[in-house]
């Protein structure tokens, strides 16, 4: 299935403890990779630089919402328009909060009474609300934020209507949580697909069991994917590192489970930090995947 893709990078990392993460887009896009795949569909790049000339002050966590909120109204408004436009966003991160962002732009395009799934590939659960959080930092709680829970403003107002219903998400590879998040996945009935199912099973057998759960009763579905949800040894340049994560072999057959499905509305990226990349091991995994969405072979070394 070949699709007309919009690349959005976000150049924001302020919703995590330690920065880097707010450079990854740019990084990815001068490293000109996606030039040498065989792209003979159009496709845009775009950064998002709201708030850029702050983009690397040293701002307290408790303080940066405000710059988030602005961030993710910003990158809303563009997927919404993307797709509308008829292109298939491609979201770049930046840290994990730019999700609430990303996936209410997506809903938004939908219309209203529509329902939109979301697979969750990530070592966290993210789910935590400024009541549990042990840190404080927004990017461990942006899937609490789109089912509903926690502060109404990083909701974006949607706690009446969440973003997400329960039934529509699933988490795959996680194997670093808190008991706060991992209680509120548990009330809400999240199925989540731990490290150790996913070694057992196979991880094609786990994404192909997500998107039959994340399209059943939905008019469409995202993937949300965390580089750190690769084993550090094979992605080291990541926000949170957590040792035993998948390979990035399995990342790419999942793209092929991905492209030829027309349910599939967007899909994103997020927390590549090229401060922490060794010999660009972690951006070449990152020019991969984009390449494969894209649906037209691989970038060169």
């Amino acid at each position: 299935m070949h699709r007309n893709c919009e690349i959005i990078g976000v150049a924001s990392g302020w919703g995590a403890q330690q920065r880097g993460c707010e450079d990854g887009p740019e990084s990815l896009y001068k490293k000109v990779a996606l030039k040498s795949c065989r792209v003979e569909q159009q496709y845009l790049w775009e950064i998002l630089y709201p708030l850029y000339q702050d983009k690397h002050q040293k701002v307290e966590l408790e303080k940066v919402l405000p710059l988030i909120l602005e961030v993710n109204g910003h990158l809303s408004h563009s997927v919404s328009d993307a797709i509308k436009r008829g292109y298939f966003p491609i979201v770049i991160g930046g840290d994990h909060s730019i999700a609430v962002g990303t996936w209410n732009g997506v809903k938004e395009s939908m219309g209203q009474g529509k329902k939109l799934g979301l697979i969750w590939v990530d070592a966290h659960m993210d789910s935590h609300v400024p009541g549990t959080s042990p840190s404080g930092a927004w990017h461990g709680m942006p899937l609490a934020a789109l089912l509903g829970c926690g502060d109404p403003s990083f909701c974006l107002g949607h706690t009446k209507h969440p973003t997400l219903l329960p039934e529509n998400v699933c988490l795959v590879g996680v194997r670093s949580f808190e008991s706060g998040e991992e209680e509120l996945l548990k009330r809400m009935k999240v199925k989540v697909y731990h490290m150790e199912e996913v070694k057992k099973r196979g991880f094609q057998e786990v994404m192909e069991e997500a998107i039959q759960i994340v399209s059943k009763n939905t008019d469409g579905y995202g993937v949300s994917l965390d580089m750190d949800v690769i084993d550090p040894k094979e992605a080291p340049g990541v926000g949170s590192p957590e040792p035993g994560g998948i390979v990035s072999s399995d990342l790419f057959k999942m793209i092929a489970l991905l492209t030829g499905d027309p349910k599939l509305q967007a899909f994103e990226i997020v927390e590549y930090n090229p401060y922490k990349d060794r010999d660009d091991r972690t951006a070449y995994i990152c020019l991969e995947i984009l390449g494969r969405i894209i649906g037209h072979g691989k970038p060169k070394k």
